[in-house]
């Protein structure tokens, strides 16, 4: 029982170390969120391995995670990619502690979730987002379709951007301007 528990406790700690040092922190730079997400999985892999020889469900190692979650939690807002660290975190813990595999499986599980998650955050996955900015235009002639190509040129030269598309809000011919939504990287 006792290699079982190292062997697990080296498995769930490599793997949220990895998470939080290799993928998150370098994007989010947040070192109190980091490090109370690698402590919460790892108070939920002991918890749960611990108590995983009393005569309980799955159901209660997820009530944990509400419990733990509502403490710490509970007045912050996360932004989309913390809770998904968070959530990670937690289910890589309870994973490790709960599940009835043998270790070699459990590795290769927490080896897939880290891969899964490296791969969501490449632009093979998803492109990178494009930004947006409104832009006010002084020849309006060149927002007429067949000039396209030589408005996205002159913007491009005159902002440094590299200019995906652009739409037309407004032409004001009388007073030769027009207003752009300009998307770039």
């Amino acid at each position: 029982m006792l290699d079982d528990f190292l062997i697990r406790l080296t498995i769930v700690f490599v793997a949220e170390w990895v998470l939080i040092r290799f993928f998150a922190f370098p994007r989010d730079g947040d070192r109190d969120f980091a490090a109370s997400a690698f402590l919460l999985g790892q108070t939920v892999f002991l918890v749960t391995f611990w108590l995983k020889g009393v005569t309980l469900s799955m159901g209660f190692a997820f009530g944990l995670f509400a419990t733990f979650s509502i403490l710490r939690y509970r007045t912050e807002t996360l932004s989309p990619g913390q809770m998904t660290l968070l959530f990670l975190c937690i289910g890589i813990g309870l994973l490790d502690a709960a599940a009835p595999l043998a270790w070699p499986v459990v590795l290769a599980l927490n080896v897939l979730l880290l891969a899964l998650f490296a791969f969501s955050l490449t632009p093979w996955f998803l492109p990178p987002r494009l930004q947006c900015r409104v832009v006010v235009y002084d020849w309006p002639e060149n927002t007429q379709p067949q000039h396209h190509a030589v408005l996205i040129r002159d913007l491009e030269a005159r902002t440094g951007l590299a200019i995906e598309r652009v739409e037309v809000e407004s032409v004001d011919l009388l007073r030769q301007r027009a207003v752009l939504r300009v998307y770039h990287r």
